[in-house]
């Protein structure tokens, strides 16, 4: 058979993982038991050196399930493209333009809450940021929160 052209079954690929899971070093020939390699995963586990990240309402970004609340009807396309137009399609972070959001994200920019809250659709809480400023918004809301209304307070 030509080099490059076998066919490898489903079970010719499961007997090669197999084998690598369990091999020491693949210089020393030397293998693991399945056995070995089981209480090797739960000795970790028990003496904490796998790292298990908490989720739901046991992370400490819990904040009440309220990223599970539905966006009010009036925050819209319309809305989305009247924000983002009053702000000149740029991010009011770093000054980023929507055309340069679109070639290196392939997306527009987003329409934030200046107070995270959803149900505040009012137009002077809302803003226009590109995907990296937007997620740096979210994981400092107390900060941006008053940095965006002092913003508003001060621009004409």
């Amino acid at each position: 058979m030509a080099r490059g052209k076998y066919v490898r079954t489903a079970e010719h690929r499961l007997h090669q993982s197999l084998k690598h899971l369990s091999q020491v070093g693949f210089w020393t020939g030397k293998s693991r038991s399945s056995d070995i390699l089981k209480k090797g995963w739960e000795t970790r586990r028990k003496n904490g050196y796998v790292h298990k990240v908490p989720t739901g309402a046991k992370s400490h970004f819990w904040k009440g399930g309220i990223s599970f609340e539905e966006y009010p009807q009036e925050f819209n396309k319309e809305l989305k493209l009247k924000i983002r137009e009053r702000d000149n399609f740029t991010c009011q972070l770093c000054g980023k333009t929507e055309g340069e959001e679109k070639k290196t994200c392939g997306r527009i920019l987003a329409v934030n809450h200046i107070d995270f809250d959803k149900k505040n659709c009012d137009e002077s809480n809302l803003n226009t940021l590109c995907c990296s400023c937007n997620a740096k918004v979210n994981f400092h809301r107390a900060y941006y929160t008053e940095y965006f209304q002092q913003y508003q307070t001060c621009s004409p």
